[in-house]
């Protein structure tokens, strides 16, 4: 599964730290129609997946102080590395620069989470938009999917240019991902547990043990998101020779590298796991699963994530 999503992460582009920072300046739109097919295969899926009973939904806990304020670190550690939780193994494999940076900065921002979690609040209300609104599953989902279709068929038919296919077959390909993830594993798509699940085992080998962080590897569930993670890194290696990066993605000297850049994408890794975690999901968990599911937390923690992310691009 993770090779094809690192594909389709590569062919669209939205691997390119370039075209997420341009998608929060509302100036290129390839990332959110990506997203957006996505959405719609996978919302698709999750329909019939829990109507056949071989699905259930999943509902993170809401915390009305650490939710939003974890999306709000999501977007701002966007805006900083132009990447995403996911995104950055696709970095890697392409080999864009200071991927391994952003990988760094992720990884210490998820020990950092592994440390200060158990000083934090805990709890929280597990609800749905079908919850709230006194319905069932199926009726809101394909209203959700089919406005979704809806917005991206019309934005294409107003547009000058010519249809993204690349941006919307990425997508739709991306989404499609749901049904092997939920038939194999019974989970939905998601990519920052890994992190947590990674920092495990590396102070495991010294003989450490964080009891948040080693939850995050006495499951197979977190062994399978690492092998999807590492598969996206593997897909976007085995593409990104035939894909053309933009002017500001290519490869320089090191020596050419401001100390600035570096701090300011480590950091930004740092914010993007550490916010992911704080609002349990990250762009994948919550953007592409929770928000099929029509979970509450989700749409909470995308919108934060999305409206700190485009404030802080203003100011860059």
């Amino acid at each position: 599964m993770g090779i094809p999503m690192g594909m389709a992460f590569c062919v669209s582009n939205t691997c390119q730290p370039d075209v997420i920072h341009k998608q929060l300046q509302f100036k290129d739109w390839r990332m959110a129609k990506t997203f957006t097919a996505a959405l719609i295969s996978g919302g698709i899926i999750i329909i019939y997946m829990n109507s056949s009973g071989n699905a259930s939904l999943e509902h993170r806990p809401l915390h009305w102080i650490l939710t939003p304020i974890g999306g709000a670190l999501l977007g701002i550690g966007m805006a900083l590395s132009g990447s995403c939780p996911g995104t950055i193994w696709a970095q890697m494999g392409a080999r864009v620069e200071n991927s391994s940076i952003r990988l760094a900065g992720g990884l210490v921002g998820s020990l950092l989470f592994g440390i200060v979690n158990q000083f934090l609040p805990s709890g929280g209300v597990k609800t749905s938009i079908p919850q709230m609104l006194n319905m069932s599953f199926a009726p809101c989902a394909w209203g959700f999917v089919g406005t979704l279709a809806a917005g991206l068929i019309a934005s294409e038919l107003l547009s000058p240019n010519p249809t993204d296919w690349q941006s919307i077959g990425a997508g739709l390909t991306i989404g499609s991902l749901q049904l092997p993830a939920l038939y194999f594993i019974g989970s939905g798509l998601g990519t920052s547990s890994a992190y947590l699940s990674l920092m495990a085992y590396v102070l495991n080998t010294f003989g450490i043990r964080n009891a948040t962080l080693a939850s995050f590897s006495s499951s197979s569930k977190y062994i399978w998101q690492i092998g999807l993670d590492l598969g996206i890194g593997l897909g976007s290696m085995l593409v990104s020779q035939y894909v053309k990066p933009t002017k500001k993605t290519q490869q320089k000297d090191a020596s050419q590298v401001k100390k600035s850049v570096i701090v300011r994408n480590f950091v930004g890794g740092m914010l993007l796991l550490f916010g992911a975690r704080l609002a349990q999901g990250c762009t994948s968990g919550h953007g592409l699963t929770g928000l099929t599911h029509l979970s509450l937390t989700s749409f909470v923690t995308m919108g934060c994530m999305f409206a700190s992310g485009a404030l802080l691009e203003r100011f860059l």
